[in-house]
């Protein structure tokens, strides 16, 4: 009988919190693809304001300035926080390729250093993958109960103040970005996000896993 140890347990836990927090990354990089964004911004109901929504997305992937995005709107007007904000995203959004790649990396690597086992490795890439539905269930189900409250959860994470300015996600009444995205648009995003990472997780746990068996095999 195997002899049950708490190691097993905690490296495993770390080692797919890594993993999550890496596919989540890479998957809200790619929806910040400027075509797919736009597509979901018109199935969320926003093509009344599809030109400037069209310009803040595709600024995003842009070298301009702020004071180019303030320039280019049509429909209303940025104040000085929205732009900062803006700012903030795309800074966020350069960054979250690599947040994806070191997280699934060090999920990987943790993987192949404690278990010593290629079946070992692969099984538990497998797990990572049952491991993400239960989370992103949990979180869509909280995300129904109350969306106000996990956006504003969400944000205070990820915007948090050691990378960038206290409460910069806050934006002041009135502000042209809350017409411009919707409630409905956050809330189809969000859906289309946490759909996404299961279906990225799913091809990097058993596309991975059965490359690894492939090249055992050889």
């Amino acid at each position: 009988m195997k002899r049950f140890r708490w190691q097993d347990i905690i490296v495993m836990f770390f080692s797919r919190m890594f993993f999550a927090v890496g596919a989540y990354a890479l998957m809200a990089f790619l929806i910040t693809v400027p075509a797919f964004n736009l597509w979901v911004y018109k199935q969320s109901g926003g093509a009344k304001h599809l030109e400037d929504a069209s310009v803040v997305i595709e600024w995003m992937w842009s070298g301009e300035s702020t004071g180019d995005l303030a320039n280019e709107v049509k429909g209303g007007t940025f104040n000085d926080k929205e732009l900062r904000h803006y700012g903030d995203v795309r800074s966020l959004i350069v960054a979250l390729p690599f947040v994806g790649g070191i997280g699934i990396g060090v999920s990987l690597l943790m993987k192949i250093m404690y278990l010593r086992n290629r079946e070992k490795v692969v099984r538990a890439m497998w797990f990572d993958w049952y491991y993400q539905i239960v989370i992103s269930v949990l979180i869509v189900l909280g995300a129904l109960s109350n969306f106000k409250a996990f956006f504003n959860m969400l944000h205070k994470i990820v915007f948090n103040p050691v990378f960038f300015e206290a409460r910069s996600w806050l934006l002041p009444s009135g502000s042209y970005s809350l017409v411009l995205f919707s409630k409905e648009y956050w809330f189809v995003l969000t859906l289309v996000l946490f759909g996404g990472t299961l279906l990225l997780s799913g091809i990097i746990c058993f596309g991975g896993g059965w490359m690894i068996k492939k090249v055992r095999r050889r």
